[in-house]
């Protein structure tokens, strides 16, 4: 089909099959059903798109998405001071709240990972140890990244790193299966581990 398409149709599939889990047919799928929406939806769909990059930023204390300077969970005084759980990306932050987690977050922005230049200095640890020295309402550090080779040596220098601030420090519990990533796992999985966890 992709012969007789217009090239700007092509263009929009191409862009489309870029998104995580979506290849050529739901691609094709999305553009079609775009095409029948009014010109007004249309055009305001494109401009919510080209506005997120301006209206959402990351959060200066945790590094998590927010309209605003500091996120909503930041911001929420209800929430446990003492446990701060560190998380490789945004996308996982939903997961862990479905496990019932009220403490505050820490979002580290990646995995170490020499191989793909992704060392210290390209992760948020330098503000994660800045949180530490000057939050004294911090008693436990939970590392809940996934159990895949780069994330289990993340949490290693995480932990040698962080142990000179006299906080506990813990991991998930071993119900996240090994090689895993935590963004895929059950609500009562995560719970499971998360009330497990384990001191590093």
């Amino acid at each position: 089909m992709n012969n007789i398409l217009p090239k700007e149709i092509e263009k929009v599939i191409s862009l489309f099959k870029e998104l995580p889990g979506i290849g050529r047919r739901g691609a094709e799928r999305i553009v079609f059903s775009l095409l029948k929406w009014p010109p007004e939806k249309l055009k305001f769909f494109g401009e919510e798109l080209a506005a997120l990059t301006v209206n959402v930023k990351r959060c200066k204390v945790c590094c998590n998405l927010s309209e605003h300077e500091t996120c909503k969970i930041c911001s929420d005084g209800g929430r446990d001071e003492s446990l701060l759980c560190i998380v490789e990306d945004f996308i996982q932050l939903p997961v862990i709240e479905a496990a019932s987690y009220r403490g505050k977050y820490h979002i580290l922005g990646g995995k170490l990972s020499p191989l793909e230049g992704i060392t210290p200095d390209k992760l948020k640890i330098d503000l994660l140890q800045k949180r530490l020295s000057e939050n004294k309402n911090i008693k436990e550090v939970l590392i809940a990244l996934s159990q895949d080779i780069e994330g289990q040596a993340t949490t290693v220098y995480l932990s040698k790193i962080l142990a000179i601030y006299g906080v506990k420090i813990t991991t998930l519990a071993r119900g996240i299966p090994a090689g895993a990533d935590i963004s895929f796992a059950n609500s009562a999985t995560l719970s499971a581990a998360i009330q497990g966890r384990v001191s590093v």
